[in-house]
């Protein structure tokens, strides 16, 4: 007969005793979620503002117009204190339109000045297919530097007339076919 000495057994139960399964592993923390800093190249970046189509195939953006003829843009870049909080008209072309929500356009003159044209508490937005084409806008000017931050936010999503410190607000954009 097998005689146990007393470790030999306690050494036996050890090993034949049956495995207990370790505990499952916690799961993973839900890792934090960044906010998205932009919208992916083929998404619809903004809800476009439906337009008043006119019989001659150009669009309206906002309200009838009601200033009388549109002012040369240069001279408006010339001297923006002469106009600082009235409003008015300014016509150009369409050089550039914001990639997110069409809630801004630059607006080009006859030579090299350019115009920043915020839409007046985002209520329109300006679709892409303006680029190219003849806009007047109708809105307040307003004279003021932008911050650095207003600035680095613009340039992001494309504008280019960031250094001056004339701008109009508008409240009525019409585009020419």
């Amino acid at each position: 007969m097998l005689r146990l000495q007393p470790v030999s057994a306690a050494l036996l139960c050890v090993a034949c005793a049956p495995a207990v399964a370790p505990p499952p592993p916690a799961p993973a923390a839900e890792p934090a979620v960044a906010e998205p800093t932009s919208a992916p190249a083929d998404a619809q970046r903004y809800t476009e503002t439906a337009p008043t189509r006119g019989d001659d195939g150009s669009e309206l953006f906002g309200p009838p117009q009601t200033q009388g003829d549109p002012i040369p843009m240069e001279r408006l870049v010339a001297a923006p204190g002469e106009f600082a909080g009235k409003v008015l008209k300014v016509e150009g072309t369409v050089r550039r339109v914001c990639q997110n929500m069409g809630c801004w356009v630059e607006l080009e003159g006859r030579g090299p000045e350019r115009l920043r044209v915020p839409m007046a508490g985002h209520a329109l937005s300006i679709p892409q297919r303006a680029i190219g084409k003849t806009a007047t806008i109708e809105g307040e000017v307003e004279v003021r530097e932008l911050s650095e931050g207003e600035k680095a936010h613009y340039a992001a999503e494309g504008m280019t007339a960031t250094d001056q410190s004339v701008s109009i607000s508008a409240n009525s954009v019409l585009v020419s076919r």
